[in-house]
């Protein structure tokens, strides 16, 4: 006779419905995207503490929210390139929600409800034969929700930059990221789970080589 196993938790699943327009202007040198949308989420995976102390993932209720999006790339001219970028969400706990997750119209663990960000890029030619960029991009993280409400996660920009010559299959690339060496935090363990912060990652700079064969 075998032995039948069965899944602790179902499947989650997600509903997006989205309207938004793509748009092309000032003769093609600026595309301009912007999106609103309504989210719901269903049977939503969570970690449960019993009194005995084990843990379990159980399917902890259902989130909903709206949100919008926007984003905007243009060239200011031949050399000089920009891009910009915003969203705002608001995605809580419907009254199903477990009480060891969350609270019904709370925010949903790990869901900031504010994401911007910014690129400036210069192209130019270095000689006849290389060819170079320069870019810097800032992006900015809203405060979130924790597992531990007590401890709500604060908000953190990042700053990477980038520089590279290119001559015909072959590029360097020098790059920094996180310059500003950000110690951003993404996630607080709950305390029965070892309460750990999870950072961002620190600040990297290296050079990458590529050759591509044609």
């Amino acid at each position: 006779m075998g032995l039948t196993l069965q899944a602790v938790t179902e499947p989650d699943t997600i509903r997006n419905y989205e309207l938004g327009f793509k748009s092309r202007l000032g003769d093609g040198r600026v595309n301009l995207n912007v999106a609103a949308y309504r989210l719901e989420w269903q049977d939503i995976p969570g970690s449960v503490l019993f009194d005995c102390a084990f843990s379990n993932l159980v399917n902890a209720g259902d989130a909903t929210g709206e949100g919008v999006e926007f984003e905007l790339v243009g060239r200011l001219s031949e050399a000089w390139k920009v891009n910009l970028a915003a969203s705002y969400n608001d995605l809580t706990y419907d009254d199903n929600v477990l009480p060891a997750i969350g609270a019904p119209g709370d925010r949903v663990v790990g869901s900031p409800a504010k994401n911007y960000s910014a690129g400036l890029e210069y192209g130019f030619d270095l000689t006849e034969r290389w060819a170079g960029w320069a870019r810097a991009d800032w992006a900015y993280v809203g405060s979130l929700s924790s597992e531990l409400s007590s401890l709500p996660i604060e908000s953190y920009d990042t700053v990477n930059v980038r520089f590279g010559l290119v001559q015909d299959n072959l590029s360097i690339e020098l790059f920094g990221r996180n310059v500003t060496d950000e110690q951003g935090v993404t996630r607080i363990e709950p305390l029965p789970f070892g309460g750990d912060y999870v950072l961002i990652r620190p600040r990297e700079v290296g050079i990458e080589v590529r050759y591509s064969y044609k």
